[in-house]
Parts: C-alpha cells; sequence; structure tokens
C-alpha cells in the first residue's frame, strides 16, 4: 500500500480550498448523476460509485459527461390506420304498431330477441291451450319416443267436455301423440302423458323448464291449460318459442303440419284437423293457440317476414294474450311489421 505524505500548510482566511471544492463538486456530481440514471434509466451513477479508483477527476469528467449528454427523444404514438367500426346494421320499424284487442301482446326477433313493439308484455296473464309447448317439451325429457300411452276414461272425463277426437281406451307411442296435442289441442291427450310422466311431478317438470329457459313470470298448475293458473308473460312466450326453435324445432314443425292421421295400437286410424289457423300460410313457421273463458283467445305465432333492404326474411315471435280477435290481431301485426321494418 502507498504510503501518503501529509504536510502541513499555514492557515490562510478565506483562501481557496481546492479539496473542499472537489468533495462538493463529487457530492453533486453524484446527485445528478443518480437523477439522469433515474429519468433515463442509464447506469452512469452505479458505475461511478463502484470505480472510486478513477479518483475526483473521474467522477467531475463523469458527471459533467451525463449531465451534457441530451435526453433520448420520446417514440412518436403511431397513428390509427383504421376508421372506427361502424354501427352493426340491424332491422328497426319506422311506425307504430297498429292497435289490436289483446291486453297484451309483443313482436320479437326469434333470433335475437330484439322487442320491435308490445304491449303489456311483461304482464302474466292465462295462456290456455299453449301450456300445451310445455307439455311436449316435459313429454319429451321424461318419457321414451317409443314408450305406449293409453287414453283412459278419466284422461277424457277430466277435460271439461273437450277430450278431442281420440277415443279412450286406445294406445299410442308417445311420439304419435304429440300430433294431436299440438295440432288439435287434445286435452285427454295432455292429462294422459302428464299421468305417464308423474302426474303433479310431470307439471312440476314443465314449471321447471319453463323457469331453466328464462321464463321467470310464469305459474303452471295443470297440463291442458284449462287452469286459469296458467299464467305467463307475453315476453315468457317469446323465451319459449327461441328454446322451441333451438332445441325442439320438430314440435314448430308439428304445429304447422297441414294433415296428419295417428294409428293406434288397435290399428284404428284417427286423421287430425289443425287448429293453428295460419298452419297454411306459407310464412308461418310454427305456434300454438288457446281459449278459455279467463284467458279469451291466445296466440304464440313465428312467421318469416320479408324486410326492406334485404333479401333475408326476419323470423318474428307474434304473441297475444287476451285477445277477442287473435287471427285478426297477429295479422295486424304482421302486416304492420312487413311494411313498416326495414335493415339500416
Amino acid at each position: 500500500m502507498k504510503s501518503r505524505t501529509i504536510r502541513l500548510m499555514h492557515y490562510r482566511p478565506h483562501s481557496f480550498d481546492t479539496h473542499g471544492f472537489l468533495t462538493g463538486m463529487k457530492v453533486l456530481a453524484v446527485l445528478a448523476v443518480v437523477l439522469v440514471g433515474v429519468r433515463y434509466g442509464t447506469v452512469y451513477a452505479s458505475s461511478i460509485l463502484l470505480n472510486d479508483d478513477e479518483g475526483d477527476a473521474g467522477v467531475v469528467a463523469a458527471a459533467a459527461t451525463a449531465a451534457l449528454s441530451p435526453a433520448p427523444t420520446p417514440a412518436p404514438l403511431p397513428t390509427p390506420t383504421t376508421t372506427p367500426t361502424a354501427e352493426t346494421p340491424h332491422i328497426q320499424t319506422t311506425a307504430a304498431a297498429p292497435k289490436v284487442s289483446a291486453t297484451a301482446y309483443i313482436v320479437a326477433d326469434l333470433d335475437t330477441g330484439h322487442v320491435y313493439a308490445s304491449k303489456e308484455a311483461d304482464t302474466p296473464l292465462p295462456i290456455a291451450s299453449i301450456s300445451k309447448l310445455l307439455v311436449a317439451l316435459a313429454a319429451r325429457e321424461t318419457l321414451r319416443p317409443d314408450e305406449e300411452v293409453t287414453i283412459t276414461r278419466a284422461d277424457r272425463a277430466q277435460t271439461e267436455g273437450t277430450p278431442g277426437s281420440i277415443q279412450r281406451d286406445e294406445t299410442f307411442t308417445v311420439a304419435d301423440l304429440f300430433y294431436p296435442l299440438l295440432m288439435e289441442s287434445n286435452n285427454s291427450v295432455a292429462y294422459a302423458l302428464e299421468r305417464a310422466g308423474g302426474g303433479d311431478e310431470f307439471v312440476r317438470v314443465m314449471l321447471r323448464i319453463a323457469h331453466d329457459v328464462g321464463m321467470d313470470e310464469t305459474l303452471l298448475n295443470d297440463s291442458s291449460g284449462l287452469s286459469p293458473k296458467n299464467n305467463a308473460s307475453a315476453r315468457d312466450l317469446v323465451t319459449l318459442a327461441q328454446h322451441i326453435a333451438k332445441e325442439a324445432p320438430e314440435f314448430l314443425e308439428i304445429t304447422r303440419t297441414k294433415s296428419k292421421s295417428v294409428v293406434a295400437k288397435s290399428g284404428r286410424a284417427y286423421p287430425l284437423p289443425n287448429l293453428n289457423v295460419f298452419a297454411k300460410d306459407q310464412s308461418f313457421l310454427g305456434g300454438k293457440t288457446g281459449y278459455t273463458d279467463e284467458a279469451k283467445q291466445t296466440m304464440l305465432a313465428v312467421f318469416d317476414v320479408p324486410v326492406q333492404n334485404t333479401e333475408e326474411p326476419a323470423r318474428v315471435a307474434i304473441i297475444v294474450l287476451g285477445s277477442s280477435d287473435r287471427r285478426g290481431d297477429v295479422t295486424k301485426l304482421k302486416a304492420w311489421f312487413e311494411k313498416n321494418a326495414v335493415f339500416e
């Protein structure tokens, strides 16, 4: 280790202290380097502090170099090369819906759920035989298609005089019974399927399915729809139509079947009328009618309807509840949509 010679200097008041000056400069330089390093992410400060052997002059030079170095120029922000996405085209209606006799109604897109027109759409009302769509869904879940069910005297007796065309003691497969259930709204078939599916438990399955698919305002008391306690909102019935169209389209197909005969195990054939009033309309995709004194006339109907500015028709669900003229009401609402729907 090299020795140092310490010289004693005579004290000179107010003389210039070179050593003190350099020490101060060193401190200032270190601070400057630290600040520069924090600001620009350099390693000047650490290299100077660790390389103390360079001496005071080295510290000062390094600090001066760091302080005088120009700051990096920030990179310019990229210029957007795409324009904002335009609003997705959709169907709009250009006029208010017509007045109809129904207490509640809704006109909605079957695929998107978009509502084009409505009145009291969230009010639960008696739905009558529209209930049988839920009977079909519950039977599909709880019974095998090839399972045999016999129409009994008791099934016919509880239908308030509207048992349907099928006679007692006739046996059919479940798959065949869907046709009288949905085409002629056969009440004795509804009760036979309810009985085969567990009675009250079958009705609970109907209600559970309704709630599972989002029919939050729906209550059910029996399978035929004769009970005034079978209630749902028009909006609930759009949800039901959407579910059937997606998960059980065969039921919509049955409801628009123009004619059908089902053959009992006895060999007797039963030709079935279709009580869905639009069954002969080429644009009718399916649906269900209903009637009781409390419910008045009800209908769930799905149509393909032309839309202006596009070749693609819209699948439109039209629901009427508490109507005195369901056919007239649905016809008015369908014609209104066709006249005023524009794709923009």
